[in-house]
């Protein structure tokens, strides 16, 4: 008889960062059992999620605690990766009492839920929109929290709820701070540009596009979460981004077509740049460490 293989419950299964994930930890051979309120709608390029050897898939929204526990109950399983949001900032601001609900109410369900069932670690995934408009860049983990908004407000909340919750219950929890993600099945900035060429349509750049990002790609980002999985590493906040930067103009220019320049948001940061010092001391295979232009060119090939 085959032992049981160690199982890893992916909360936002199906979305950017989840699809892929999820294949990087079937092939480390680990049976996966993915959560998503929407299961008819991966933004999986690869091989559909339902039909990976190991995994097994349910749609279930969060916040129903009574579905959630059951689906724990069923698998028990031994680590957890909390990926499901709403990512939108400007959409929080039109509808801050459902982005509350996801992130908070529904952060806690998850957790309390994984303390009920002997989950051994717990990944949260927050935004580096935590950090606000930087006032020390490179970032720190370390640095001045001031959320801009009620997208980072809320994800700040989750993010502390599950290092609390941990910490009281025994519970080993990571707490993730990705800064600016690309790859397929992007939505935000670089989903947007990649709708715009599909459409042959200009990019639209707010401002005059000499703000800079820390860029990572969510490749690196899936096997981040992997090693920190099967890292020791429990109570710590990291960083993940590249380390470096690079203007949206420049990645305009790795992606193609003409671009156009539109009104900037009031609260939209100058520039975000992640100190990942923390992470490449504690743990290096987990920093990222695709270049960016090469990487953003081989993916713009894969889309288009």
């Amino acid at each position: 008889m085959n032992p049981k293989k160690e199982s890893v419950l992916i909360t936002g299964g199906y979305g950017f960062i989840g699809s892929h994930l999820v294949p990087q930890l079937v092939g480390r051979g680990y049976e996966v059992i993915v959560i998503d309120k929407e299961t008819s709608n991966s933004k999986s390029i690869f091989a559909p999620i339902e039909t990976l050897q190991g995994c097994f898939v349910y749609e279930c929204d969060i916040r129903d605690a009574t579905h959630l526990t059951a689906i724990f109950k069923k698998h028990m399983p031994e680590k957890v990766v909390h990926l499901a949001s709403l990512i939108s900032i400007a959409e929080s601001k039109k509808n801050p009492k459902e982005y509350f609900d996801i992130s908070v109410n529904g952060t806690f369900n998850v957790v309390s839920i994984a303390i009920e069932t002997g989950v051994k670690k717990f990944i949260y995934a927050n935004s580096a929109a935590t950090y606000g408009n930087p006032t020390e860049v490179p970032t720190l983990e370390s640095s001045l929290v001031q959320p801009l908004n009620p997208y980072s407000t809320f994800k700040y909340l989750g993010e502390q709820l599950a290092l609390h919750y941990g910490r009281i219950n025994c519970l080993p929890v990571i707490s993730i701070r990705l800064f600016h993600q690309y790859g397929e099945g992007a939505s935000a900035l670089f989903g947007l540009f990649v709708d715009q060429l599909k459409s042959s349509k200009k990019l639209t750049i707010s401002g005059d596009g000499t703000q800079r990002r820390d860029f990572a790609y969510v490749g690196d980002t899936a096997n981040s979460i992997c090693e920190l999985l099967e890292s020791d590493c429990a109570d710590e906040i990291f960083n993940i981004g590249s380390g470096g930067t690079n203007s949206i103009i420049e990645l305009a220019e790795a992606m193609g077509g003409e671009w156009e320049f539109i009104k900037r948001d009031s609260d939209e940061p100058d520039l975000m740049w992640a100190d990942i010092s923390k992470l490449r001391r504690m743990l290096p295979k987990a920093v990222p460490s695709s270049p960016f232009n090469e990487t953003v060119k081989a993916v713009m090939k894969n889309l288009l």
